[in-house]
């Protein structure tokens, strides 16, 4: 999410949702690897999957309603 939210625990890296091409090196070098991704509410999320997607990525999954969703579900956050 942009600007910078809070983090779900155990999330390996912070990604701007428009800056994926440019930060493509934290992304696994295998693209069947599993990535999860997050926003505040789940569009910033499913712009990052569009990107990661063009760039190869296949096993991608996006938290449907975001960060949103998972506090309102009673999930901890760092």
């Amino acid at each position: 999410h942009t600007p910078e939210q809070r983090h779900i625990k155990g999330t390996d890296a912070f990604v701007p949702y428009d800056n994926i091409v440019k930060y493509q090196d934290h992304f696994p070098k295998d693209k069947n690897s599993s990535i999860y991704l997050y926003c505040e509410g789940g569009p910033m999320g499913e712009s990052a999957a569009k990107a990661l997607y063009d760039l190869g990525y296949r096993n991608i999954t996006n938290l449907t309603g975001g960060a949103k969703a998972w506090q309102k579900n009673g999930f901890a956050f760092e």
